[in-house]
């Protein structure tokens, strides 16, 4: 599978929230500012950016920035 081909089949698998979650993390919003942003709890913040961090295969913000820029 090509590089292009891969990130489309990774970004289908993120659900909506996850993707809203994600690229408010890659902008540099904190947990709290996306969870009041998005009405939700900081920890669904929590727990929405640690299924974006498994599925992309990163481990934290600075590389979810990178993945996530990457794939749009």
């Amino acid at each position: 599978m090509t590089p292009s081909l891969l990130t489309v089949n990774v970004r289908s698998q993120l659900t909506r929230s996850e993707q809203q979650t994600a690229l408010l993390a890659a902008a540099g919003r904190s947990n709290k500012e996306i969870a009041g942003e998005l009405v939700v709890s900081v920890r669904t913040v929590e727990n929405h950016l640690q299924r974006v961090y498994e599925k992309l295969g990163v481990s934290g913000r600075k590389e979810l920035t990178t993945a996530f820029l990457a794939m749009n």
